[in-house]
């Protein structure tokens, strides 16, 4: 019996330091992206936090057809640490071989030095992030095949 409680502790503390690193605290962020007011499908929505701290990692998501999405850090739809965020925003278009793809978001959503998006998560509940592209798509650019010299 003795022998028995050892083990069951040890295995709750081996239980309690694996598995997730000890990496917990997140919180459900949920959001909807639109472009000039339209709902946009098959953007990627990423949160890079604001303040240098080496427990908080980036998270984000991908809009579906309805532009909705949800946040994720660890595994899908855990949500995001508390603090505070740059929201980068991009839509990746592939050409026909599906070999290359180019961002078609304008650059300001792209960089976290100039996207007016920020975002603060909260310990608890949080409000729905609206984020609306104001500007039109820019047209994917792919590189040109060389010509062959004759």
């Amino acid at each position: 019996m003795k022998h028995l409680v050892t083990i069951t502790l040890l295995l709750l503390f081996a239980a309690a330091g694996c598995g997730t690193n000890g990496l917990t605290g997140l919180y459900k962020v949920k959001g909807k992206i639109t472009l000039q007011g339209q709902p946009i499908d098959d953007v990627v929505v990423t949160f890079k936090p604001i303040e240098v701290d080496p427990a908080k990692r980036p998270a984000g998501g991908r809009s579906t057809a309805d532009g909705t999405f949800v946040i994720s850090t660890l595994k899908p739809n855990d949500g995001a640490y508390p603090g505070k965020y740059k929201v980068l925003v991009g839509k990746f278009v592939a050409n026909k071989a599906q070999t290359l793809s180019s961002d078609t978001v304008p650059m300001k959503y792209r960089n976290a030095e100039t996207t007016p998006i920020e975002y603060e998560v909260k310990a608890g509940k949080n409000a729905l992030l609206t984020i609306d592209i104001d500007e039109p798509l820019l047209e994917p650019v792919f590189p040109r095949k060389r010509e062959r010299e004759k």
